[in-house]
């Protein structure tokens, strides 16, 4: 399914645990989970307008394992990079 307004906090959750504490590049740059939460909100406002999104769940319990994001590259960006920390400088 899309990810819907109401899954926005699960899939920042998600999101966070995944890159804060698997991604090597999130690892090495020291990027925290408040950090990577200011940068991935806002992109959340166009994925959700146009479903550009993914979301796996747990047959059963119905919790979110899985999220794909996707961009337009057409469209207006997203300007994330203001809100974040400057340690993003690296991966933008």
């Amino acid at each position: 399914s899309f990810l819907s307004e109401a899954d926005r906090y699960e899939a920042i959750d998600l999101l966070t645990e995944a890159f804060c504490l698997n991604d090597p590049i999130e690892i090495a740059l020291r990027i925290t989970p408040d950090e990577f939460r200011k940068m991935i909100e806002p992109e959340l406002d166009a994925v959700l307008h146009n479903n550009l999104s993914l979301v796996a769940r747990e047959v059963g319990s119905g919790r979110m394992v899985g999220v794909l994001l996707a961009a337009d590259a057409l469209s207006e960006s997203v300007d994330s990079c203001s809100a974040a920390s400057r340690k993003f400088d690296p991966i933008s």
